[in-house]
């Protein structure tokens, strides 16, 4: 076997998991095979093992999708700065990508109903979003550019359902309600936060 170098092989993995999204997008979870991912990436099966022991490790690894980097790891010096982040996730119309991987998202979540192991990491998944909101919140309360009136919990939670609800309704909203998503957001989001 021929030796790869890094990159490569990072190319390589990358082209997995796309195959792998797009084929769980289409097909959802259970019914796609390890095949398929490969027939999908144009690997060989023995490729993807060098890669990854199974579907659940490469769905594990599919924030490679938007960026290797976790969620946590996103910061922000403004208030504004995180507002246009939080709007831009939610102006889906705009991002085609987004919503390939939410429809993704929310097939992958009914699938988890039945699927303990698919649950944990959906719930991990959540955990991980709502400390990210603590701590961003946190930050700017103690930079003095917002008041949290219900508390950084409180507040970090509502951010958190909103986001979910809008993501989750967006998949079956018509074109008037497109328009007003993301104003309805902003109304939302300045009673939870005051900025100072």
């Amino acid at each position: 076997m021929p030796v790869r170098d890094e990159k490569y092989m990072l190319q390589q993995r990358q082209r997995i998991i796309e195959a792998a999204f797009r084929c769980f997008a289409r097909q959802g979870f259970q019914k796609t095979s390890i095949r398929a991912i490969c027939k999908e990436a144009g690997l060989a099966v023995g490729t993807l093992y060098i890669h990854f022991k199974d579907r659940h490790e490469i769905l594990a690894s599919m924030r490679g999708i938007a960026g290797e980097q976790s969620i946590e790891d996103v910061k922000f010096q403004s208030w504004e700065e995180f507002v246009g982040f939080l709007n831009v996730i939610i102006d889906l119309k705009n991002n085609p990508k987004s919503i390939e991987y939410i429809a993704c998202d929310l097939k992958l979540a009914a699938e988890a109903l039945g699927n303990p192991e698919l649950a944990s990491m959906f719930k991990e998944r959540q955990k991980e979003l709502l400390r990210w909101l603590k701590q961003c919140l946190s930050g700017f309360s103690e930079q003095k550019q917002i008041k949290l009136p219900l508390g950084v919990e409180t507040t970090a939670c509502s951010l958190r359902y909103l986001i979910n609800g809008i993501i989750t309704f967006y998949q079956f909203q018509n074109a008037k309600e497109e328009e007003t998503l993301i104003e309805d957001f902003n109304k939302t989001l300045r009673l939870l936060v005051l900025v100072q």
